[in-house]
């Protein structure tokens, strides 16, 4: 599968894991927080389907495949309201299976605009789009990548390793220079 010919994307940071508990959220509002002077826009993407309070949530989008919530509150504890606690200006919660995630991320599009930053928590919508930068975070000790993103380990632009809860890679690696998301190795 060759995924070099889709749509590349400048302002587009992906973070994406090898697997759960890499610190993905936590290196995801390091980077926020570090670059919310820039108005980031955050987004974290689930293949599950989470329940929620249509009441209380803001939901922007909603069909069998696709929910996409606006997040408004920082002190629930999701990783969306973690993203809005670190500083980003705009924060998005999509759940959509991985063969909707291109109509999932058009839509995003239309809310949240294509000329600002983001900083997106999802190693699938690689196979959606080309991001300036797609970061993979991994434990150190696992050394097999979880079967759903092997093929996705030859688009990865840097390998992030968590040793004992920190990671080799800060927020200082990485710039948004000229509306592009660069890495400073």
């Amino acid at each position: 599968m060759n995924l070099n010919n889709l749509p590349y994307y400048p302002n587009i940071l992906l973070v994406g894991g090898n697997g759960r508990n890499v610190g993905k959220t936590t290196f995801s509002c390091a980077l926020i927080e570090h670059f919310k002077s820039l108005e980031i826009v955050a987004v974290k993407i689930s293949p599950h389907f989470h329940d929620y309070n249509a009441t209380k949530e803001d939901v922007l989008y909603q069909t069998e495949e696709i929910i996409i919530i606006e997040e408004h509150n920082n002190d629930t504890g999701k990783d969306s309201s973690q993203f809005l606690a670190a500083g980003a200006s705009r924060v998005f919660f999509i759940m959509a299976n991985d063969h909707s995630l291109q109509k999932a991320f058009n839509k995003l599009i239309e809310f949240a605009g294509i000329d600002c930053p983001m900083i997106i928590e999802s190693a699938a919508l690689r196979n959606v789009i080309i991001p300036a930068q797609f970061l993979l975070l991994s434990k150190v000790e696992s050394t097999n990548p979880k079967m759903k993103i092997k093929h996705l380990l030859d688009y990865v632009d840097y390998t992030i390793n968590l040793f004992h809860n920190h990671h080799d890679f800060t927020p200082k690696n990485i710039g948004y220079i000229n509306s592009e998301w660069r890495l400073f190795l």
